[in-house]
């Protein structure tokens, strides 16, 4: 007899919670189908239950449910259900803004920089071509009004200062300047020494007698030469190359 209670009991209760999860599922069903017919008239947090009622009391899911009291219960279930939504939406889509801002703030900065950097070379190109420009406005000034080797910076500065080219060098620096200068001198001094051994060279085949120094001298006032020290030199050599002449 027992055994029989306890097997009835064991029926009885698997019995009483099979219907309660049962009921518990139904409950469910009632409760999302509700919700799908609330959502078929596209609420928001300030709908009212007293208008929507009117439109949905007639639909069965509506009526599926107990009571009036739990439909408004689900209605409002239902209203801050959506309420949350919206909130977690709008925030997702603050969020996603903020990025987009952030994003293309720093897309600002990376094109601010890369023109800052564009104009800095621009302006550096720009400057090198001004410097460029004033060296070779310098350098023919040089070539104009230097012709001789025998002269000095400081008295030449003056003699060019009057020229209006002069302005044309204002980006160079007095270093500079007095650098052109002396690299002028020194092709000057190169150009005359090359000269003069041209003319030695000229006159060595036919070094005989006065006729042949006067030419050289008359040579010499040509060029404007005055290098007593290469003459010294070249002649010592050629004395030695041509001994006997005389």
């Amino acid at each position: 007899m027992k055994d029989r209670e306890a097997l009835f009991n064991e029926f009885i209760t698997a019995a009483r919670k099979k219907e309660k999860e049962d009921s518990k599922t139904r409950g469910e069903k009632i409760k999302m189908d509700f919700f799908e017919l609330l959502s078929n008239h596209h609420l928001d947090s300030q709908s009212r239950w007293s208008k929507v009622k009117d439109k949905v009391e007639t639909d069965p899911r509506y009526k599926a449910v107990d009571s009036s009291s739990q439909r408004e219960d689900l209605f409002k279930q239902y209203i801050e259900k959506i309420a949350k939504n919206v909130d977690s939406e709008k925030e997702k889509e603050l969020e996603r803004q903020a990025r987009i801002e952030a994003s293309l703030r720093e897309r600002e900065r990376e094109v601010q920089k890369a023109r800052s950097e564009q104009t800095k070379e621009i302006d550096r190109e720009r400057e090198q071509h001004k410097r460029e420009e004033a060296i070779q406005n310098f350098k023919a000034l040089l070539s104009d009004m230097v012709r001789s080797s025998d002269v000095s910076w400081s008295d030449t500065r003056r003699t060019l200062r009057k020229d209006h080219r002069w302005e044309s060098g204002s980006l160079l620096e007095r270093e500079e300047k007095e650098k052109l200068f002396n690299e002028h001198i020194e092709a000057l001094t190169k150009k005359k020494k090359e000269h003069f051994r041209q003319l030695l060279d000229e006159t060595s085949s036919c070094f005989k007698g006065w006729r042949s120094q006067e030419y050289m001298n008359q040579s010499l006032a040509r060029e404007g030469i005055d290098l007593i020290l290469y003459v010294s030199l070249y002649l010592k050599q050629l004395t030695n190359r041509c001994s006997g002449i005389y």
